[in-house]
């Protein structure tokens, strides 16, 4: 029992890990956009230099992501740029950090605390142009994060009780999914409510196994593979990476959110993480203007 406690305990610090990561670069985007909007009357136009004919954000890292798959991804690296790729269920307000509604329009809990409904926004895209759908979020879990031939941190923060049990996944129609757990389980909503996986993308690697017997799905989306075949729910999608040099985002001509007027987001065209070898090296860039976002650290 006390090592399945501290299993729980690590795999829940990994995941506080991963929202903390994406809070402080949530934060950090969110400052400088606020420095720097006004300054440009919130036109995206002059993002747009001449090195770089769209509007773009530059920001940069000391590491190379380890890769590009996100139930496996486990270094701030990797994560910081999946969370750029792909939406949750649901979103953490930057500010208040309450839960909103995200992929998922609304949710419903039961009386008795145990099980949890999401329903789906209609005409949610995956930004190859394939239909978001129900059977993506139960195949993630169901084949993916509950498969026990997958080793993954996220799958051990959803064992619930005594028994360690997993909640059962369903889908209830077209637009709603079930979450239930053997037990009340309070982190649950905020669990079941992050991102999933493109079912008709990754089906044949969790059925395929290679010559080792391990499902294919392990080596998937490494960051080796072609950009073009990672495909996600996010503001951005990846464009290109040159280990020791950048990873370049694109903006996701499929993504569902938009403003008040009716525009699309994200308003910037691309998001760039420039690899660098020591933050004094990213300081002298962001002092030279080839950087837009710089961490201040205590």
């Amino acid at each position: 029992m006390i090592q399945k406690a501290e299993r729980r305990e690590m795999a829940a610090g990994m995941l506080k890990l991963k929202w903390n990561v994406g809070l402080r670069q949530a934060m950090t985007l969110l400052l400088a956009l606020v420095l720097i909007l006004p300054l440009v009357a919130c036109n995206p136009s002059q993002f747009r230099t001449q090195a770089a004919q769209v509007p773009r954000l530059v920001r940069t890292s000391i590491s190379e992501p380890k890769t590009f798959n996100y139930v496996t991804s486990d270094d701030t690296n990797s994560t910081e740029i999946v969370a750029l790729v792909y939406d949750g269920l649901l979103s953490t307000n930057g500010v208040t950090g309450e839960l909103e509604p995200g992929l998922a329009e609304s949710w419903e809990i039961s009386p008795d605390q145990t099980r949890i409904v999401y329903k789906l926004r209609p005409g949610l895209k995956w930004s190859d142009g394939a239909p978001i759908t129900v059977d993506d979020i139960v195949f993630t879990y169901n084949d993916i994060i509950f498969n026990e031939k997958i080793p993954t941190s996220t799958a051990d923060i959803f064992r619930i009780g005594d028994e360690g049990a997993f909640p059962t996944v369903r889908k209830l129609d077209e637009q709603r999914v079930e979450f239930a757990a053997p037990e009340p389980f309070a982190p649950l909503l905020r669990f079941a409510g992050g991102a999933f996986l493109p079912k008709h993308a990754l089906e044949k690697t969790v059925t395929t196994l290679d010559s080792e017997g391990n499902p294919q799905f392990l080596s998937t989306w490494g960051t080796d593979s072609d950009p073009k075949q990672i495909i996600g729910s996010g503001p951005y999608r990846i464009k290109s990476y040159q280990p020791s040099e950048r990873v370049i985002l694109e903006r996701n001509p499929h993504y569902w959110r938009k403003d008040a007027l009716g525009n699309q987001q994200p308003y910037i065209d691309q998001f760039i993480i420039q690899i660098v070898a020591s933050t004094d090296v990213s300081l002298m860039q962001f002092r030279a203007g080839g950087v837009d976002v710089e961490g201040v650290t205590r």
